[in-house]
C-alpha cells in the first residue's frame, strides 16, 4: 500500500477554510475520500485532515479478476466495505460487491440485479428522528468503543480530550454547539432512560455501543468542578435538540418511533422497456390447496403488498414472513422468528426479492406469516425480547380458513378493515379491474389472517400480511421494469433511443430491490440527503428527482458534462469532473460550483464515496459488516 502527500497546488486550495467559508460544509475535513478508476480498477483514499493520498490495491475478485467499469457505490457508515456494482459485460448480469477499504478484495454479495448497468448509488435511509436527552457517559477507552464526537465545523473529540483535570467553565462545560456525530458508550446503574427518540424514552443499555450520525445541538460537561475550574466528577452528554439517525452496535433496525431505521442502498439502473411478448412468456401453475405449483422450471420474484394488524388498536404488531420453494426455505425480508429484525408490518412496503437461480418444475412456492404479541404492556416493543408469538398461518396447511390465494380474474373479496384499518379492496387498489383482481397470467396474491382464528368475527380481515409471487421463464425478465408483468417503452423493444434510468432500493445484505419510480431519461451518479429527493446528472445538467411527488426536475447547469459520482458530504454537494479529474463542490440548488474545484491525484473515477475518519477500519478495525 502506497501513501503519500501530493504536491498539488490545488489541493492548498481545497483545503483552505477561507475559500469555503459560509458555502461549504466544513465536514469533509472529518473525512476519507475512496475514488474508483473504473478503467483499471484501482482504488485510492485521500484523507482531508492531513492531505495524504493512500494506493489501497486494484480490486480484484476471488479469481483474481480485475474489476473494470464500476460507475456506482456507496458507503455505510460503520461499515469495512464499499458497496459497489459491477457488470462484466453486455451480456452478464449486474452484481452487487463489497470492496474491501484495506485490501480492495471484492465480494459479489446477493441476488444479480439483471442485465441493466447501475450508473449511480447512494446508502441512506429513510429519514432522520428527532433526538434529545442525557446520558451519563463510559469512559472506556479501547478505539472501538471510546467516546467521539465531532463537530459541525469538523473539529474532533474523543475520550483523550476528557482525561481528568481537563479545563472547563465554572458550570462544568467543556464544548456547546452543534455536532454532526457522535458515538457512546452509557454508563450508570443498570440500564439509562435518559434520552428520546422521536418524544419516546430510548432505552439505553450499558453493553450497546450507541451512533448519532445528523444535526445535533449538544452540552459536554462534567459534572464535578473544582477551584482550579478542571473536570473532577463524571461526564455527560446533554442533547438539547437535534435530527440523527440512530445506530445500536452498528445496525439500523426497523422499529418506526424508535428512530431505528433500516439503511438501504438506492441506486440508478439503466433498463430498456419491454413487453412481455405474449403467451409464450406464461409460465403455467397450479393452485392446490393453499400452494403455488408450477409445472415447469421457473424464476420466482415475492414482493409484500402490505401489512396491517393492531393489538385492539393499542399498538402495531410486528409479522414476519418467510417462503418455502421446493422444501428449502427463505427468509429474504429478516428473521422470522425475530419480531423486530424480520417485521414487515412498517412504511417500508412494497418490499421485492428476485431469488437468484431457476427453480425446477413442481417445485411448490408456500408462503408462512406469523404475528406478534407484547409479552407485557410495560414492554417498549424495540427489541425483539419484548415479543412473544401470537398466531402462524402456513400455506403449506391444505386450505386453511385463515388464508385465501387469488388469481387473475378472481373476485375481490368484500371484507372492511378492523379497526379503521385499510380493506383488502384498498391494499389491492393497483390490482383490481372491474370488481376482479387484475394480475398477469403470472402471479397470484395470498391474504393472511393473523389476529383470529373466528372468520365470522369482524377482526377477520385478511389484511395481516398481503403477499404477491410473480413467476418467469427467466431471472433477468423480472429485473425489468413491472418484474415480469405488462409493460412499454417508448420507441419500442431493442430502440437504443428507448434505454432511461429507474431508481431502485436495494437491501445490501441480500440484493433484494423494489423499483420506486420510472425515470424519463438515462441518468448518471446519484446522491441524497433524505431519502426523498435525489440529485442526479444527465450530460452537463443537474436533476432532483423527487420521489414522494415522483417528479423529475431540472436544477441547473454544472462546470462539467461528465459529472461522475455524486456524493453529499454533510450538507455539501461534491461531484467529480472525470474529463479535468477535479473533485468539484456544488450547490444543489442550482448546480453552479462552490469555491473552487481541486486536484487530488486521482483520474478516470467512476464513482466516490466519503467516509468519515472516525469509521476508517484502518484506524478503528472493528466494524458492522
Amino acid at each position: 500500500m502506497k501513501r503519500f502527500l501530493p504536491t498539488t497546488a490545488a489541493l492548498a486550495i481545497i483545503m483552505t477554510a477561507t475559500v469555503f467559508a459560509n458555502s461549504i460544509d466544513p465536514y469533509y475535513q472529518t473525512t476519507a475520500m475512496f475514488g474508483i478508476n473504473r478503467e483499471n480498477g484501482l482504488l485510492k483514499k485521500y484523507c482531508f485532515d492531513d492531505n495524504s493520498l493512500t494506493t489501497i490495491g486494484t480490486i480484484k475478485d476471488a479469481q483474481n479478476q480485475t474489476l473494470l467499469g464500476i460507475d456506482a457505490s456507496a458507503y455505510i457508515t460503520g461499515h469495512s466495505n464499499i458497496i459497489a456494482f459491477h457488470k462484466a459485460d453486455d451480456d452478464a448480469d449486474t452484481r452487487m460487491v463489497y470492496i474491501n477499504t484495506q485490501t480492495a478484495k471484492a465480494t459479489p454479495v446477493g441476488a444479480a440485479l439483471g442485465k441493466g448497468k447501475i450508473t449511480g448509488a447512494v446508502a441512506s435511509t429513510n429519514g432522520t428522528a428527532s433526538v434529545a436527552g442525557l446520558v451519563n457517559l463510559n469512559p472506556n477507552n479501547s478505539p472501538s468503543n471510546e467516546f467521539t464526537m465531532i463537530t459541525v465545523n469538523g473539529v474532533p473529540y474523543t475520550r483523550d480530550n476528557l482525561h481528568q483535570d481537563a479545563q472547563i467553565n465554572e458550570e462544568g462545560t467543556f464544548y456547546e454547539g452543534e455536532v454532526h456525530f457522535t458515538k457512546f458508550k452509557p454508563k450508570g446503574n443498570g440500564n439509562q432512560n435518559g434520552m428520546t427518540v422521536n418524544g419516546t424514552t430510548y432505552e439505553l443499555a450499558n453493553a450497546n455501543l450507541y451512533t448519532l450520525v445528523g444535526s445535533m445541538n449538544v452540552r459536554l460537561y462534567n459534572d464535578n468542578v473544582n477551584g482550579a475550574g478542571k473536570a473532577m466528577g463524571k461526564w455527560w452528554l446533554q442533547i438539547n435538540s437535534g435530527t440523527a439517525f440512530v445506530l445500536e452496535n452498528g445496525n439500523m433496525q426497523e422499529g418506526g418511533s424508535t428512530g431505528k431505521a433500516p439503511m438501504s442502498i438506492y441506486a440508478l439502473q439503466d433498463y430498456t422497456p419491454e413487453g412481455t411478448g405474449g403467451t409464450d412468456d406464461t409460465v403455467d401453475f397450479n393452485i392446490t390447496g393453499d400452494k403455488v405449483i408450477p409445472t415447469e422450471s421457473y424464476a420466482l420474484k415475492v414482493t409484500v403488498i402490505g401489512a396491517a394488524i393492531s393489538a385492539g388498536g393499542s399498538y402495531d404488531m410486528p409479522v414476519t414472513t418467510k417462503f418455502n420453494v421446493g422444501g428449502q426455505i427463505h427468509q429474504p425480508f429478516g428473521s422470522y422468528d425475530l419480531a423486530v429484525t424480520g417485521n414487515v408490518n412498517d412504511d417500508q412496503n412494497p418490499r421485492s426479492y428476485i431469488f437468484p437461480d431457476m427453480i425446477a418444475a413442481n417445485s411448490s412456492v408456500t408462503t408462512i406469516g406469523k404475528s406478534w404479541l407484547k409479552k407485557s404492556n410495560s414492554k417498549s416493543g424495540k427489541k425483539n425480547s419484548h415479543w412473544k408469538k401470537y398466531m402462524s398461518v402456513s400455506s403449506e396447511n391444505s386450505d386453511s380458513q385463515q388464508l385465501m390465494v387469488l388469481r387473475d380474474g378472481d373476485d375481490v373479496p368484500d371484507i372492511p378493515g378492523f379497526e379503521n384499518q385499510n380493506s383488502i379492496e384498498d391494499f389491492l387498489s393497483d390490482y383490481i379491474e372491474d370488481g376482479k383482481i387484475s394480475l398477469t397470467a403470472n402471479q397470484a396474491i395470498f391474504l393472511f389472517e393473523l389476529g383470529t382464528t373466528n372468520m365470522n368475527s369482524s377482526a377477520a380481515d385478511f389484511q395481516d400480511l398481503v403477499v404477491l409471487v410473480t413467476l418467469a421463464k427467466d431471472v433477468e425478465s423480472l429485473t425489468e421494469p413491472g418484474g415480469g408483468s405488462e409493460s412499454g417503452g417508448p420507441g419500442g423493444p431493442g430502440d437504443p433511443s428507448s434505454v432511461v434510468s429507474r431508481l431502485i432500493k436495494v437491501n445490501h445484505l441480500t440484493g433484494g430491490y423494489s423499483q420506486l419510480m420510472t425515470l424519463e431519461r438515462k441518468y448518471d451518479s446519484l446522491a441524497t440527503s433524505d431519502s426523498m429527493n435525489f440529485y442526479a446528472t444527465a450530460d452537463n445538467k443537474l436533476y432532483v428527482i423527487d420521489t414522494v411527488n415522483q417528479t423529475e426536475t431540472e436544477v441547473g447547469t454544472m462546470a462539467s458534462s461528465q459529472m461522475q459520482g455524486l456524493e453529499f458530504a454533510g450538507t455539501t454537494l461534491m461531484g467529480f469532473q472525470n474529463v479535468s479529474d477535479l473533485l468539484t463542490p456544488m450547490s444543489h440548488s442550482n448546480g453552479s460550483t462552490l469555491g473552487t474545484a481541486a486536484s487530488l491525484g486521482m483520474t478516470d473515477l467512476g464513482t466516490i464515496v466519503f467516509m468519515p475518519l472516525a469509521s476508517d477500519p484502518a484506524d478503528k478495525p472493528v466494524s458492522y459488516d
